[in-house]
Parts: structure tokens; sequence; C-alpha cells
């Protein structure tokens, strides 16, 4: 096994202390990983002593299973901590000393950190030339804030790392029910033959979320919700799904099948744009029996202008999704977590029975995984085949990914760029038409106006968890 240096930068903050390292924790409690690793945590507002240590373990050991508090003392042993500020040369240069003795181990960087700062990082790493071959760049999405930012930044760490050692994470991408979606399709040919637009009616997916913008809130009222949830990862969930099938599941042959659908997403203008776009904000009210404040009361400085949620009908303009429409919703505050996807199929017959209840084909994927049929198949659930073990969480697949050099689950530039051109219409056209920024109460699905959407096509909103017939 190659030696392995783990360097997080923004190593203090909250993804790596409730994500990444109680994942890395995971990843080596059952292998001879730690024995060859070294961690460490650069941040500018680190010390190496043991007051920093113990507090920072236990910030740590909650996100923790109860199997693995070993495993994180192991693992704290192996860290180390670097007080780094991007301005200064003196922690680049411990940083590169510290990395020197051992230039033969691969390393893996993880910006945890906005994006804002990725360039910086890189820019400093070549400068010091810290990007030999075997080290790996991670960097979270959204890159950017539109597809200008977005091409300037990965225009730097293109600079810096070549793309095949650049992981663009979406942790979506490592939840374990969207990596079983083409599994599904190819183990279950029935399935597959009816996978187009003469079988399907159409398609819905929800990510609701029942918290507010915690801390979030002047990133996300400058970009909204569009941009944090839509083009960061319903669109990979959209294109994960209405993909081709590949001939095999290679990260290259998967890439090109999202890339496909991503670029024949129909564009929505200002002519079409309040047929098929809903947004909104959420009010101050109750949710699980306590009091929340609504958006505007989360917004210090002046109002927000941010939407919290949004509702999108779109079309993939292909021979096997033509005419079939694709409902998005996202937002915050509703009724429950709850991320779904819900796949309606025609009816078996041109004059079907009114009592005949619809076929459907439901993905959950979380809070629990699970695949749901009504239809006349027996299919091979790929879901089922882990039920007796522990549930990966997203992070620790994808990090474990990355240890192990595969991109198969990691987002390429190409489908970013196509995201980002489709995103910056809407953005345009929303600067041409003005959109009702709709309220609606806590503990709800959304606007009221969002129920217009699909029933413009006689269809409605249909969620096994938060709005079941």
């Amino acid at each position: 096994m190659r030696q392995l240096d783990v360097i997080l930068f923004g190593g203090s903050g909250d993804l790596a202390t409730r994500k990444l390292i109680p994942a890395l924790a995971h990843i080596m409690q059952n292998s001879d990983l730690l024995d060859h690793s070294r961690l460490l945590i650069a941040a500018q507002d680190v010390r190496d002593d043991q007051e920093f240590r113990t507090a920072f373990a236990a910030r740590i050991a909650p996100h923790l299973s109860a199997t693995t508090p070993e495993q994180l003392d192991r693992l704290m042993r192996r860290m180390d901590v670097l007080s780094l500020d991007l301005r200064a040369e003196d922690g680049w240069r411990s940083l590169s000393d510290w990395l020197s003795p051992e230039n033969d181990r691969d390393i893996i960087y993880y910006f945890a950190v906005p994006s804002f700062l990725f360039a910086s990082l890189c820019r400093k790493i070549r400068q010091h030339n810290l990007n030999p071959p075997q080290s790996r760049i991670v960097v979270e999405k959204p890159l950017g804030e539109d597809l200008t930012s977005a091409t300037e930044i990965n225009g730097v760490i293109s600079e810096t790392f070549a793309e095949t050692q650049i992981f663009r994470i979406d942790h979506y991408l490592g939840k374990t029910a969207l990596q079983n979606i083409l599994p599904l399709r190819i183990q279950n040919p029935g399935l597959e033959a009816l996978w187009h637009a003469d079988s399907i009616d159409n398609i819905q997916i929800t990510l609701a979320e029942t918290v507010g913008v915690e801390g979030r809130t002047e990133l996300l009222d400058r970009i909204g919700t569009l941009k944090d949830m839509v083009q960061n990862h319903m669109l990979q969930i959209v294109a994960l799904l209405t993909m081709d099938l590949p001939q095999n599941l290679t990260a290259s042959q998967i890439r090109r099948g999202k890339i496909e659908v991503l670029q024949s997403l129909r564009p929505i203008t200002e002519d079409s744009i309040l047929s098929n776009m809903v947004i909104g904000q959420y009010r101050a009210g109750t949710l699980g029996g306590q009091t929340v404040p609504g958006y505007q009361e989360e917004i210090s400085a002046s109002a927000g202008t941010g939407e919290m949620f949004v509702a999108l009908r779109i079309f993939i303009d292909t021979d096997r999704w033509a005419g079939v429409p694709v409902y998005l919703r996202t937002g915050k505050r509703l009724r429950q977590r709850c991320g779904e996807i819900v796949i309606t199929f025609k009816p078996r017959s041109a004059s079907p029975d009114a009592n005949e209840r619809p076929r459907r084909l439901m993905i959950e994927i979380h809070p629990d995984q699970n695949i749901l049929s009504d239809l006349p198949l027996t299919l091979h659930n790929p879901l089922a085949e882990g039920e007796n073990t522990r549930v990966q969480d997203a992070y620790e697949k994808l990090l474990q990914d990355v240890i192990q050099n595969d991109q198969t689950f990691f987002v390429h530039w190409d489908e970013i760029e196509a995201s980002w051109r489709w995103i910056d219409q809407i953005s345009h056209a929303r600067q041409k038409v003005t959109i009702p920024m709709q309220s609606y109460a806590p503990g709800t699905n959304g606007p009221i106006s969002s129920h217009l959407l699909p029933r413009q096509d006689g269809k409605y909103w249909y969620s096994n968890r938060v709005d079941k017939e």
C-alpha cells in the first residue's frame, strides 16, 4: 500500500469536523490505511497544542458512530496541525517541509473552504512546487456562482493540476440510492425497456429540507436555491437518471452520458420562465412544534432577495425523453426532510379506467434509501444487497474513491460548464422578467402556486413522504 498524506485546507471548519474527519476515521477503521497515512489540518484559526487537540476531538466525536472512538484517537495521533495564512510565506514553507521528507507519498489536498479561495490556494501550491504527479485535489461544488466565475476558478485549478488529478465532489453522488440508478436499469431489462418517453408520463425529483439558512445567510441570499441546489445537485440527479445506458460503468462513459443530457436541456427563457418556474421564501411560523423565524428575519443587513424554494418544469430535448416533463422542487423549512425520485408511467391502454391507479417507481434518496414500485415487474433491487451492513456516509464513499483514484462519481468540468450555461440562461431571463417571490409557511410543501406547475400539464406532485395521495 502506498503511503498517503491528506491535507485539509479549512480543516477546522464545520465540513471537516462534521463530515471529512469522521469519514476518514471510518475508512481507516477496518484497514491498515492509517498505518501508512498522515493527516494535516491547515487553517488560520488552529494551533498545535494539547488544548486545541482536545477541543477539536470533542467537536468531532458526536459525528462518529459508537464503534469508532478508539479509531478517532488513533487518527488524532497521526494528525498534525499547521497555522496557514494565504498571505504569509512562513506557513507555506512549513507545509513544504512537512511534505518534502516523504515526497514519494500520495498527496490529497481537500479544499474545505469557499470556492473564491480555490484559485489562491492553487497558485500557492504551484508556486511552491507542491503538485507532483501523485497529488490529487478535491474541491467542493458549487464551483463559482455563474459560468464566468466557474471558468476563472477552474482555469487556475487546471493550470496547477491535470484533469485526472481533479476531483470535483458533489456529495449527493456518494449516496447509495443514486449510485445504484444505473445498476438498477442494467440488472432489470424489463424496466430498461420502459425507460423512455413512450412509457414514462413524467419524472419528479424532490429535495426537501426542514432547516433554514443555518449561518449561510450571506451566501444563500446572494446565489439562491437555484444555484445552491439545482445547479449543484439536482441537475446531476437528472443527468444520472435520464442518460442513455453506457457500454460500461467507467468514469468516462458515465461522464459522456451525463454531458449529453445536460447539453440537451431545453432553455428556460424570458418567454417561458413564468410557466416553468416558481420561487419563494419561508415566513415565520412553527415547525416540529417549535417557533422558527422567517427568512427575512434572518437577514440582518437588508431585505433578502434570494429564493429559498424553487420549483421548475424542464424538458430534455432528446428522442428518448421528447415531451416528458421533469418537475424539480427543493426548498428549506419544508414539511419533512426528504430526497426522492418519482417516475410515473403512462396507463397501459389508450383509454384507461378512471379508477386505475398510476404505476410508479420511487427511489428514496434520504433519509431512507429504498426502491418502491407499482410496476407489474419483479425488480432486482441493488439497494437490498447491503441491508445488513452499515450504510456508509456519502463523504466516506467518495473519499474512499479519491484514495483509490476513482473518478466515477465525481463531476467533470464539461458537466459543470453545461449546467452553468443552462442556469445562466435562467438568471438572464429573471433579469428581464419579474417572477413573484411567493411566501410560504414553514412545515408545508412550499408555495401554493408551485402546485400549478404540474397541473398545467394535468399532473400533480406526488411524494411517498410529504404529499402522498
